[in-house]
């Protein structure tokens, strides 16, 4: 499979029964060295360059949505080291736009944490420019008048509740609505550039029906303890079931009471280490977590 004439993915097939059984993409080393580090099913790249690209066995347990999250990053690697001008040409827009897009974005407010957010504005950007420059009349004419006052007021005003979401700045406690695999690496990769060598307190609350396992071997790195919750919802994954993965794993784990409980315990802990508290897990659980930061729920330690 190709982009311009540069492969970013291919089906291997098994000379045996000339069933599909490797799909091989392209992802950045670092990445690719911590999936295979914590995925079975994710090897080096079969016949290729292991050091770029990956191999994902086509029966084992990598779930459809991760794996087209990886063939959407393939895609976007590959298209990135590419020429403006092909990159232009695929995009099917002016080569001056992928230039001043990229520079201009530089230039922004965003005010969402996240090294993932500068991305996100960058398409967001690129789509209504290329929209509204390709379309005349009043509606295109006035925009294009007002283009960049409306595109920074628009940034900077953005919000995202639970996505990376401070709800306490001292002590520090950060929420994130991150429920997948995807999700986690994206938030362990933010909080590792946002604080970098630093650990944390994590109070986490899951689905049983995700992959829950996978996300929390994601955190393990930059995790100093897990404080373990059960989310209010016939869905939810146990608390002590949880707690008795990470335990199995060799981490620090502890179950907490009801979800009070939990955030009490986690910003105690915090204050007693000197960590910033993170929590994630599921979107159910964070909405119960900002009620009670919101609904003065929450006992917060006095400060001089």
């Amino acid at each position: 499979y190709m982009v311009g004439d540069k492969m970013f993915a291919a089906v291997c097939y098994d000379d045996n029964n000339n069933q599909p059984s490797l799909i091989t993409l392209k992802l950045d080393p670092m990445e690719g060295d911590f999936l295979r580090r914590h995925y079975d099913d994710i090897i080096p790249g079969y016949y290729m360059n292991k050091t770029h690209w990956n191999s994902v066995r086509v029966d084992g347990d990598i779930s459809d949505g991760m794996l087209k999250d990886l063939l959407d990053k393939s895609y976007s690697l590959v298209l990135g080291g590419l020429s403006k001008k092909k990159q232009a040409e695929i995009l099917d827009v002016p080569i001056t736009n992928v230039d001043n897009l990229l520079t201009k974005i530089s230039t922004y407010e965003i005010p969402l944490n996240g090294v993932f957010q500068r991305a996100n504005a960058t398409l967001a950007v690129g789509v209504v420019e290329t929209l509204f420059n390709n379309h005349c009349g009043y509606l295109g004419d006035n925009f294009l008048s007002k283009k960049e006052e409306i595109i920074r007021q628009g940034l900077a005003e953005t919000k995202w509740p639970g996505r990376m979401e401070v709800l306490s700045e001292k002590p520090y406690v950060l929420a994130d609505g991150a429920h997948n695999p995807q999700g986690v690496e994206a938030l362990f990769n933010s909080l590792k550039n946002m604080f970098p060598d630093e650990k944390f307190v994590f109070l986490v609350g899951v689905m049983a029906d995700k992959d829950y396992r996978a996300m929390m071997r994601c955190m393990y790195p930059l995790a100093d303890t897990f404080l373990c919750a059960t989310v209010d919802t016939s869905r939810s994954l146990q608390a002590d079931e949880l707690c008795q993965d990470l335990l199995e794993d060799g981490m620090s784990a502890v179950v907490s009471g009801d979800l009070l409980d939990g955030i009490q315990k986690a910003i105690a802990l915090g204050e007693e280490k000197g960590e910033r508290i993170i929590i994630f897990g599921s979107l159910y659980f964070i909405g119960e977590v900002k009620a009670m930061f919101e609904g003065g729920s929450i006992h917060l330690p006095e400060y001089e």
